[in-house]
């Protein structure tokens, strides 16, 4: 949602650029024109060249920024929509949530849901003590090794520290 949100503030953004970008081009154009010098028939005739040429330019820049603009509304139009569907989700998660929390049945149904959770509690713990009891063998056997280990060592340590015993 804020991801979405975030899209649709660059998209506004984009747009009043667009449109500033116009203005500096209208304002670039009109400090070109003031530096022109020639007979007053020339000068006429020049500012009339120009406010043709930048009555041209000012329409393609209009239609450019409307289409541009028109694309920025379709992103945040399709933004909106996301942010929508992204927030009844939510909303009907939430209410599938709830509604699962608040379990309401007759009698029957509650009794074979209370069975249907005291025999899936009851599997759980026989699979626990399962993994407890083989736990506790591993360890058993890891300590007899050991235990053999320990008796080998010092039977073979009696056995090379005997008197008359040579090496």
């Amino acid at each position: 949602v804020a991801t979405l949100k975030a899209d649709k503030a660059a998209a506004e953004a984009q747009a009043a650029q667009a449109q500033v970008g116009i203005e500096e081009a209208a304002a670039e154009a009109a400090a070109a024109a003031a530096q022109f010098s020639g007979t007053p028939e020339e000068q006429a005739a020049a500012v009339k060249l120009q406010a043709v040429a930048r009555g041209r330019a000012a329409r393609a820049g209009m239609k450019a920024s409307q289409a541009q603009l028109a694309a920025a509304e379709a992103q945040v139009a399709a933004v909106n929509d996301a942010v929508q569907e992204a927030e009844a989700e939510v909303t009907a998660a939430a209410e599938a949530e709830a509604a699962a929390a608040q379990f309401t049945g007759t009698d029957e149904e509650q009794a074979a849901a209370l069975k249907l959770q005291a025999l899936q509690r009851g599997k759980a713990a026989r699979a626990k003590v399962a993994a407890l009891k083989s736990d506790k063998a591993a360890a058993l056997a890891q300590a007899a090794e050991a235990e053999v280990a320990i008796d080998n060592a010092a039977a073979e340590e009696a056995a090379t520290s005997a008197p008359g015993v040579e090496r």
